[in-house]
């Protein structure tokens, strides 16, 4: 098991690294703790607005697990709805219509993010 982990600092300079559409989940993982495989699931009806909160079922556990919404991620989650159409089912949408990002993607940009920042 990992036991490594950045410090705030370095999360925040990952997070201005990274283009501009992959901030927004890299800022969701942060300020909850969900796993980035989780998010790029997680729908628009996860996110409740007026209660500022956000509900995922963990695909590892099956556990559903519900995280308070920080203003940092709700500008994040506005930004995201702001771009997106009025027809997008996902959070975070991939290449795709009506489909999430991919894993693979998101983390493949964080190691080469992470690589370019720390050579």
């Amino acid at each position: 098991m990992r036991t490594d982990y950045i410090t705030p600092q370095e999360c925040d300079e990952l997070i201005a690294a990274l283009p501009k559409e992959y901030r927004p989940i890299v800022i969701c993982a942060a300020e909850t703790g969900f796993r980035i495989g989780d998010l790029c699931r997680a729908m628009w009806s996860a996110y409740d607005e007026a209660e500022q909160t956000l509900t995922l079922v963990e695909e590892k556990t099956g556990k559903v697990r519900t995280a308070g919404v920080t203003p940092r991620l709700k500008m994040a989650l506005d930004g995201q709805r702001a771009r997106q159409s009025a027809f997008e089912v996902f959070l975070f949408p991939g290449r795709e219509p009506c489909k999430p990002v991919s894993r693979s993607t998101v983390w493949r940009w964080i190691t080469r993010t992470w690589s370019w920042l720390h050579d």
